[in-house]
C-alpha cells in the first residue's frame, strides 16, 4: 500500500502543461504605418530646424521620443522600437 501512495505522489508532481503564450501576434507591427509615422514626425520636426552643434543631440532625443510614443500609441503586440540617429 505504501508503494501505491508513493507512485501516486510522483504521478501528481510530474504532470506538465503546455505553455500558455501565443507565438503569433494578434496585432502585428505594420511596416507601412510605422514608416508613415517616421516620415510625418521628421517632416514636422525639420520644417524650421537650423543645425547648431549644441542643440542637435537634444533635438535627436526629442524626435526619437516622439516617434517611439506615436508607434507605442498604436498598441501593437510585441514591438521593440530601436531608433538610431547619426550626427554627421
Amino acid at each position: 500500500m505504501a508503494a501505491f501512495t508513493t507512485m501516486l505522489a510522483t504521478a501528481k508532481t510530474s504532470v506538465r502543461y503546455m505553455p500558455s503564450y501565443r507565438l503569433e501576434a494578434m496585432r502585428p507591427l505594420n511596416k507601412e504605418v510605422c514608416e508613415n509615422i517616421i516620415r510625418t514626425v521628421m517632416e514636422e520636426a525639420l520644417l524650421n530646424f537650423n543645425y547648431t552643434p549644441k542643440t542637435s543631440l537634444q533635438f535627436c532625443a526629442l524626435v526619437s521620443e516622439e516617434i517611439k510614443s506615436r508607434i507605442k500609441a498604436k498598441d501593437y503586440d510585441r514591438n521593440k522600437t530601436n531608433l538610431q540617429f547619426n550626427k554627421c
